[in-house]
């Protein structure tokens, strides 16, 4: 019995952590990239609470901001950077 309630809370656990995992995931920017994802307070997207942007792209520069909190309305946004020797 005490093998069954281990294993469970052991699968909880796990399933509880790629769920928080997922919630905060935003698509890997392309080569030249940038991603932008703007958390909101509600659905009506007019209060900003967070922002997270990343590029790992070597023509932007390597980079990750992160500000504020993160909710369940946000928007992803994808834009072109410019190279560093053109900043």
């Amino acid at each position: 019995m005490r093998r069954i309630k281990v294993v469970s809370t052991l699968a909880a656990l796990a399933a509880a952590t790629v769920f928080a995992t997922a919630l905060h995931a935003y698509p890997a920017p392309g080569d030249g990239q940038e991603t932008y994802v703007t958390y909101y307070t509600d659905s009506s997207h007019s209060d900003v609470v967070g922002v997270r942007a990343i590029a790992h792209s070597s023509n932007c520069g390597p980079y990750h901001i992160s500000w504020g909190s993160t909710s369940s309305f946000s928007v992803v946004t994808v834009g072109s950077c410019l190279p560093i020797d053109q900043q």
